[in-house]
């Protein structure tokens, strides 16, 4: 996976692609609010400390395309 992600991980950035609040994307994935927030953090430390709005965009700039190395 792209930067290391796990494939939840890889799951929640490919979500994060319309800028979804944490309340909508845990109602989408089926998880809690806090589990959203735990990955978002991994993510963006795994992508260099950038910001959430910067996952939205990178997200959105990739699409659906796979995060395979």
């Amino acid at each position: 996976m792209a930067a290391g992600l796990t494939a939840r991980e890889a799951e929640v950035f490919r979500q994060l692609r319309d800028g979804p609040s944490t309340r909508d994307l845990a109602m989408r994935l089926g998880i809690t609010e806090r589990t959203v927030k735990h990955h978002v953090v991994n993510i963006r430390t795994k992508f260099g400390d950038i910001s959430r709005f910067q996952l939205c965009l990178l997200s959105a700039t990739w699409g659906t395309a796979p995060m395979d190395d």
